[in-house]
Formats: structure tokens, C-alpha cells, sequence
């Protein structure tokens, strides 16, 4: 279990969704699902994202793509892909003075998840929130977050925040 940033206490995937919960519901939880890890995952090819990226990039180191192609559901990434972030901030889209969540669409399979991280040894933060939409992903080493927030929203302010479930899971929507 890592610890994504202040805050948030566990991380796990129930149904192929993304969970945040305390340490206590997430080891709970993690001890009653089957052991998986990334060598055990079947290998689909990487996809490149980068500040430098283009939404007509290929994925590769040569043709990066941007992080809101890569994270849409109509994006490159299937299936038993992973899509690595080269180390960067990332900023959320804004609207105004309003930061907008990056919206994360891709859909995995449940013996075939959309792998996300930053590309091996880099450091990457997610300027905003997160809003997943997709299903049957796995999320690692990402900080997420607003450094620029300000409390009283006269600046700067979020616009709708944190992980959304589809109503079919039964899970209540969060905000």
C-alpha cells in the first residue's frame, strides 16, 4: 500500500475501481482479495506521456502524447497497458479561476488493468484533483493534489473533486 499524500491513508482496487480509505478498511480489505502484483500482470506495450506531448503523439519517446489523450477513453492505451508519465508537474485544465479535475477514462480488463505510474525512478504530481471514470486500473507513485489552493476560493478554487463510481457499483458518489 502507498501513501499517494497527505491525508490519504490507503489505496487499494475493489471491482477494478480505486478506493482511498483508512489503513484499517484498506489492509482489511487488501487481505481478502487475491495477491497480484506488476510481474505477475500481463505485458501490453507503454505509452508515453509527457509536458511535451501532442494529442497526434504516438505514445513513444520520439512522439509523447499529452496527459489528457492518454487519460481519455477514446486515448491509445487497451487493455494490459501502461502509461508512464515522464517526471514533471502536470497541471490541471482551469476554467477561470476554477481548476477542473484531470479526468482519468481508460478502462482495463479484470486479468488486464490499465497500468498508471511515472516512468521508473521519475517524480510526478498531478496538479488538481483526479476524477476516474474508467474501470480495472492500477494507479501507482503519483502525488495528487492542489498546490495552489486557496481556502478561500477568491483566487483559485476546485471544481468537482475526487474519485466518482459509476451509480452500477452501489458505491455513493463522493465529492
Amino acid at each position: 500500500m502507498r501513501k499517494l499524500c497527505p491525508g490519504i491513508r490507503g489505496l487499494l482496487t475493489v471491482a477494478g475501481i480505486l478506493v482511498l480509505a483508512s489503513s484499517a478498511v484498506a489492509e482489511q480489505a487488501a487481505a481478502s482479495l487475491p495477491a497480484t502484483s506488476p510481474a505477475t500482470a500481463p505485458a501490453g506495450r507503454q505509452i508515453l506521456v509527457s509536458l511535451a506531448g501532442a494529442p497526434v503523439g504516438d505514445g513513444s519517446a520520439e512522439r509523447p502524447l499529452d496527459i489528457a489523450t492518454a487519460f481519455s477513453a477514446s486515448g491509445p492505451a487497451k487493455p494490459g497497458d501502461t502509461i508512464l508519465l515522464a517526471g514533471a508537474v502536470y497541471e490541471g485544465p482551469m476554467k477561470d479561476i476554477e481548476r477542473l479535475p484531470f479526468v482519468l477514462a481508460v478502462s482495463g480488463l479484470p486479468d488486464k488493468p490499465i497500468a498508471l505510474q511515472p516512468v521508473p525512478g521519475a517524480w510526478v504530481h498531478l496538479n488538481g484533483t483526479l476524477q476516474i471514470t474508467g474501470s480495472h486500473m492500477r494507479i501507482a507513485n503519483l502525488e495528487i493534489g492542489d498546490l495552489k489552493w486557496d481556502r478561500t476560493g477568491k483566487t483559485h478554487k476546485n471544481g468537482p473533486a475526487g474519485p466518482t463510481w459509476p451509480s452500477s457499483t452501489g458505491m455513493a458518489r463522493t465529492r
